[in-house]
């Protein structure tokens, strides 16, 4: 699926492409599961399944578009290249999508000036889970890498690699994203129940550390306080 607009003047405005199944991309000119080109604005992808193989992208955004992009709830497997490519200058929103089985699940490119927010994803089984190639330190937080302990290897797990420029604390430790999981909090946190720093991670809080209930650290985990410690 490709779309475009015919030019600054008459763009493609409001578009919605949903609940599309697609799979067995063949044609080599048309290398993309969904493409949204030249002077499209204002266009949400959701709730596609997109499978490979493919030689691109299975979401693509250009760097030609002439306002925003929101792309949520895809699910996009296999692609040869990029599960997700943004070249688009406008804002791009990149959540609740599943992207697995790409060499790069999600690569924001040079001409991305506006920073995208990606969060909420789950990204795992990709070479590499995010590689950011902009200016803008990306805001990533809040993803499933594969890996309790995290992406790698700027991050300090064994989940799908992240490059720098790229915040990727906290993660979800479990791939039904229902436990955050922090590297580095500036300022205080306080806990009303239980803190539990999982195997393989060090937590570092810039800050005091208030536990109103239990602290567990696990095997090869550390907790740095760089304040106070309450319990």
């Amino acid at each position: 699926i490709t779309m475009w607009g015919n030019s600054p003047s008459v763009t493609a405005n409001n578009i919605n492409i949903h609940d599309n199944v697609i799979h067995d991309i063949t044609n080599p000119a048309l290398a993309e599961g969904i493409a949204i080109t030249i002077h499209a604005t204002n266009v949400t992808v959701t709730k596609n399944i997109i499978t490979g193989p493919f030689s691109t992208a299975g979401i693509y955004t250009s760097q030609g578009m002439d306002g925003p992009a929101t792309i949520t709830d895809n699910t996009v497997t296999g692609a040869s290249a990029y599960g997700i490519l943004l070249k688009s200058p406008f804002a791009q929103t990149v959540t609740g999508n599943t992207v697995s089985g790409a060499t790069v699940g999600i690569q924001v490119n040079a001409t991305s000036i506006t920073a995208p927010t990606i969060n909420l994803n789950r990204i795992s089984g990709n070479t590499t889970g995010l590689n950011n190639l902009s200016a803008n330190t990306v805001d990533a937080t809040s993803n499933w890498w594969g890996a309790a302990d995290g992406p790698g290897p700027v991050g300090p797990g064994s989940g799908d690699k992240v490059s720098t420029n790229v915040t990727y604390s906290p993660w979800y430790s479990d791939a039904t994203m229902t436990h955050l999981t922090y590297s580095t909090i500036e300022g205080d946190l306080i806990v009303d129940g239980t803190l539990t720093v999982v195997p393989g991670v060090t937590l570092t809080i810039n800050g005091t550390l208030t536990i109103n209930g239990t602290g567990t650290v696990g095997t090869n985990a550390h907790l740095i306080i760089g304040g106070q410690l309450e319990m």
